[in-house]
C-alpha cells in the first residue's frame, strides 16, 4: 500500500485476503468484508463490521431469515467475492445459532445496497 491516501490496490486486496484465510471461520469472514469496505472506500462499514465483530462473538439467539429482495439487490451491487463473503458470514452465523450476528449482518446488506 502507498504512502499518503489509504488506497487499497487489487493486489493489496488480495495480499489480504490470503491472510484472512488463517482465521478462525467467523472472523474470517467478518475480516474480508471489512477488507472489501476498506477498498472502497467505505470506513463506516468497517468499523460497524469490526464493532460487530467485537460484540457478537459466541452470542447465540433466535433469527429471522433475510429477505429475498435484500439478497436479490446485493447481487447486483456486490461484486462476487465479495458476495461469497457476504454469503459464507449469514451461511456460518446461521449454522452457529448466533442471531445477533446473523441480524447485525443482515442490517448490514441492507445498509450496503442501499448505498
Amino acid at each position: 500500500m502507498k504512502k499518503g491516501k489509504a488506497h487499497l490496490t487489487v493486489d493489496d486486496k488480495e495480499a489480504f485476503l490470503d491472510v484472512v484465510e488463517q482465521f478462525d471461520q467467523e472472523s474470517r469472514n467478518l475480516l474480508a468484508l471489512m477488507i472489501f469496505a476498506l477498498s472502497r472506500h467505505d470506513p463506516k462499514l468497517c468499523e460497524a463490521l469490526d464493532e460487530l465483530r467485537k460484540t457478537t462473538s459466541g452470542a447465540r439467539g433466535p433469527f429471522e431469515a433475510v429477505e429475498v429482495g435484500v439478497l436479490q439487490r446485493l447481487r447486483r451491487v456486490c461484486p462476487k467475492d465479495e458476495l461469497k463473503w457476504w454469503e459464507r458470514a449469514l451461511s456460518f452465523a446461521q449454522r452457529q445459532g448466533n442471531g445477533v450476528m446473523y441480524q447485525g449482518l443482515v442490517d448490514l446488506i441492507e445498509r450496503r445496497v442501499a448505498s
